[in-house]
């Protein structure tokens, strides 16, 4: 009998659709699916999507891929990701608002505030990063300036990446990568900039755990 050797599938779950791609131990593509994932702008330079169509997505996207091989044959599952976009979720991990997109610019106005609090250069220093409206921190300002009931409620604010692991494990956690464009990130100790955390009132249990890349996630 001729010995099959495993196979691992790669989800890319970015900002236009997820992609998933199976590939053999030589780094040969052997199978793919596609999902289209649709973007809602509800005012200008806002941009959000469904949190849910990120895993309807990923699921059809996988579906497909899987189809084309022996399933059996699987041995590992990683996922890639857009960036800073994020969902605030509840107890049950179900997502209290649509999820704020990387691109989305509603914060701009908040980052003199910002600035002020944190300092650009000492910001700089722990995170890595310019104080940008990219970055998840500055969104969840905006929440809790602006939805004050979801900034309450939200029991986590997920990544994409934490909340398709969630999905798939029942378990929040991201890995060193994802959460490095956050602008919550202490890029020196590898782990939350909680100076940043308290300086907007989000606590460390708020996020997902944090994982060094190439770490098992869950099963």
């Amino acid at each position: 009998m001729t010995h099959l050797s495993p196979l691992v599938l790669g989800l890319d779950s970015s900002t236009s659709a997820c992609k998933a791609v199976v590939w053999d131990l030589h780094g040969n593509a052997v199978a793919q699916g596609y999902s289209a994932l649709s973007l809602i702008t509800p005012q200008p330079t806002w941009h959000e999507q469904s949190a849910e169509a990120w895993w309807t997505s990923a699921v059809e996207a996988i579906r497909q891929a899987v189809s084309q091989i022996d399933a059996g044959r699987l041995q590992a599952l990683s996922i890639a990701h857009q960036r800073e976009t994020f969902v605030p979720v509840d107890e049950q991990g179900q997502p209290l608002m649509n999820g704020i997109v990387w691109m989305d610019e509603r914060a701009r106005d908040l980052l003199p505030a910002l600035e002020q609090t944190f300092g650009q250069d000492e910001f700089h220093r722990l995170t890595g990063k310019r104080l940008s409206v990219n970055l998840t921190i500055a969104k969840i300002v905006w929440i809790k300036q602006h939805q004050p009931e979801v900034f309450a409620k939200t029991r986590r604010y997920l990544d994409v990446h934490s909340f398709l692991v969630h999905k798939l494990t029942g378990k929040y956690v991201t890995g060193w990568g994802c959460a490095d464009p956050t602008g919550m990130f202490d890029m020196q100790n590898n782990c939350c900039a909680e100076s940043v955390l308290d300086g907007v009132g989000i606590r460390l249990d708020q996020l997902p755990e944090l994982v060094p890349p190439g770490t098992i996630m869950g099963r």
